[in-house]
C-alpha cells in the first residue's frame, strides 16, 4: 500500500490471525530489503572519494569553506565525515583537505599558469601565503616558488 500500511487486522481478532500476518510481514520485509540491496549496488569508495574531491575543489575558495561545510554536502555531521574518510583514507577530513588542496596546487603551479605564491594559495582557498608554503614544503618537500 502507498500510505506506509502493509497490513491491517479488523477487531475481533483471532491470536493465531495475528501471528500469521506478522510472520508473513517480516518475511515481506526481508524480501525486500535483499531485493533493494540487490539492485542498488553500493557506491563504491573511489567513487564516493572522487565526490568528496569534486566538492572540495568547487568549494575551497569560499571563505565559509571548512570541514564541517564539506560534511554537510553529504548530508552528515562533522565527526560522521570525519569517521568516514579515516575509514577510507586513513586520514582525518581536515588533512585529507588539505592534502586536495595541495594537489590542486602543485598542478596549478606546474601548469604556470601564476606567476605568485600567493595567487596559488588563494586559488585553493589558503588565506595565509605563509601558512600555505610551510604545509607545501612538508607535503612535497620543495618550496611553492621552486615551480615558478
Amino acid at each position: 500500500m502507498r500510505i506506509g500500511v502493509d497490513d491491517y487486522l479488523t477487531k475481533p481478532f483471532l491470536e493465531e490471525e495475528l501471528l500469521v500476518r506478522i510472520d508473513n510481514l517480516l518475511r515481506n520485509a526481508a524480501v525486500r530489503m535483499d531485493s533493494q540491496t540487490d539492485d542498488k549496488p553500493a557506491e563504491s569508495e573511489t567513487d564516493w572519494l572522487k565526490t568528496v574531491e569534486m566538492h572540495i575543489l568547487k568549494d575551497m575558495k569560499a571563505s565559509t569553506f571548512s570541514v564541517s561545510t564539506v560534511a554537510e554536502n553529504f548530508g552528515m555531521s562533522r565527526q560522521l565525515f570525519n569517521k568516514r574518510i579515516g575509514q577510507e583514507v586513513g586520514m582525518t577530513a581536515l588533512n585529507y583537505i588539505q592534502e586536495v588542496q595541495l594537489n590542486e596546487a602543485q598542478r596549478l603551479l606546474e601548469s604556470k599558469l601564476f606567476t605568485s605564491v600567493k595567487e596559488v594559495a588563494n586559488q585553493v582557498g589558503f588565506t595565509n601565503p605563509k601558512l600555505f608554503s610551510r604545509k607545501f614544503v612538508e607535503r612535497f618537500g620543495k618550496y611553492p616558488s621552486d615551480y615558478l
